[in-house]
């Protein structure tokens, strides 16, 4: 990536290719995407809060829309991405994948143990829930490994997404984590 003046300076006639010029989207997200990683946390955040706005996903909380937009940010390739990825965190209930809510299901009484243990420390910090999640692993005779795909499941309704210990805390902090991990649909 460089600007005009690069460009410029680096244009050369014999490297003008004699074959039509095709418009490349892959690149284009990709140089978009590159910009928006970038961007400072509160810039990025400037930037969604519109769209977010637009799908009324609305909240004045900043420091916790600004954790939003670090966690979400580096894997964000448009600005419109960022309502599809960032709806999970403003919603009460949550829109699962088939397979995560099966796997949640399965693992329902060992998540809705967690989520007890989890409401008696009350973590405050992501390494205060890490280490939480390591002890109750070591109780329950699992490896913390075990347990981190059922707990992204029934918080996140995925298989995949953001840091799952940094979700677990911006979920806990708006009352969201426990109602999920205790609440698995049948």
């Amino acid at each position: 990536m460089f600007d005009i003046a690069a460009a410029a300076q680096r244009f050369d006639f014999d490297r003008v290719n004699k074959a039509g010029a095709r418009f490349d989207w892959d690149k284009l997200d990709w140089i978009n995407g590159q910009y928006l990683r970038a961007l400072p946390p509160s810039d990025l955040l400037a930037a969604i809060a519109p769209f977010w706005e637009a799908a009324g996903l609305v909240d004045d909380d900043r420091p916790w829309l600004l954790d939003i937009v670090a966690l979400i940010g580096p894997g964000l390739t448009r600005l419109t991405d960022a309502v599809a990825v960032a709806q999970v965190y403003f919603d009460d209930a949550v829109p699962f994948e088939e397979e995560a809510l099966a796997i949640a299901r399965d693992h329902g009484p060992i998540l809705a143990a967690f989520a007890q243990t989890f409401a008696e420390a009350n973590p405050a910090a992501v390494e205060a829930a890490d280490a939480l999640l390591k002890a109750f692993a070591k109780d329950q005779g699992v490896k913390k490994g075990a347990l981190m795909r059922p707990l992204r499941c029934a918080l996140m309704g995925s298989l995949h997404g953001p840091d799952l210990l940094q979700s677990l805390m911006l979920l806990h902090r708006k009352g969201r984590a426990i109602p999920r991990l205790q609440g698995i649909p049948a």
